[in-house]
């Protein structure tokens, strides 16, 4: 038992490392450090903009994982989870960041615990993503295998709709909730 814990915790340790390391990248637009140096990898593993526009999706993240003993299977599912927890924690982060500028501008009060709720529920609703497409830079050493993770626009939206009845705000400020976000992520 405190094998499977002590593994469970040094993976968990792993992806948030990773998880952060792929969300600095990835937050640093185009004159960011690249993710791999190889010139053959497809616009989307650098850069997010390119991501955005390969996978058709306001919401996406970009995972990499090693692939150790040629289980492809295993890279895959990693580099998935860490996207996805990219994602969940750009939009997650966007959407709090609008709430409280909306409640600064606009005088709505709005107390901690309706902002974590809000939080939750977006990052329930962002659960619904799914892998586009994955790339295999077999020049690094172990090779590395990069996802492209996207959520589609009914699930973003569902996310924000969540928020805007957590917090009890009308359609004019969920729309004005939801359109922040959106300029947020772009």
């Amino acid at each position: 038992m405190i094998k499977n814990v002590n593994a469970m915790s040094f993976l968990g340790k792993c992806v948030c490392a990773c998880a952060l390391s792929v969300f600095l990248v990835s937050c640093g637009g185009e004159k960011g450090q690249n993710l791999t140096n190889n010139n053959d990898e497809p616009a989307w593993v650098n850069s997010i903009p390119a991501a955005k526009d390969y996978a058709k999706s306001p919401v996406v993240g970009v995972g990499s994982a090693k692939i150790i003993d040629g289980n492809i299977n295993y890279a895959t599912n990693q580099a998935t989870m860490q996207a996805r927890i990219i994602i969940a924690q750009s939009v997650s982060t966007k959407v709090e960041q609008a709430i409280k500028d909306m409640s600064q501008s606009d005088g709505i009060k709005i107390s901690e615990n309706s902002l974590q709720a809000a939080k939750q529920k977006v990052e329930q609703t962002l659960q619904r993503t799914e892998m586009v497409v994955r790339w295999i830079d077999n020049k690094a050493n172990p090779p590395m295998l990069y996802v492209l993770v996207s959520m589609d626009k009914e699930a973003y939206d569902n996310a924000l709709r969540g928020a805007s009845q957590v917090l009890n705000i009308d359609s004019k400020k969920a729309k004005e909730l939801s359109d922040t976000v959106e300029e947020m992520l772009k």
